[in-house]
C-alpha cells in the first residue's frame, strides 16, 4: 500500500523538485530507489502509520540529495 502512495507521490513531485546536476547520481533510477528505500524507513520509524506519505518522502529526499550535496563538494 505505501509502495502504490510513494510512486502517486513521485510522480506528482517529481516535476517539482530541483535536484542539482551536480548532486544527482548518474541515474536517475538509482536515485528514485534510494529516495524510496529512506522514505520507507523514515514510514516504519514512524511506527508504519498511513497519512504522511508525501512529508515522508520530501524528508527521504532532503536526506539523500543532501547527503549527495556533501559528497560532491
Amino acid at each position: 500500500m505505501i509502495q502504490e502512495k510513494l510512486r502517486s507521490l513521485r510522480n506528482r513531485v517529481s516535476g517539482r523538485t530541483a535536484i542539482p546536476t551536480d548532486a544527482a547520481p548518474q541515474n536517475p533510477l538509482e536515485l528514485q530507489k534510494a529516495i524510496e528505500k529512506k522514505a520507507y524507513e523514515i514510514f516504519q520509524q514512524r511506527g508504519q502509520k498511513n497519512g504522511s506519505a508525501l512529508e515522508d518522502w520530501l524528508q527521504a529526499e532532503k536526506a539523500i540529495l543532501g547527503k549527495a550535496r556533501k559528497t560532491s563538494k
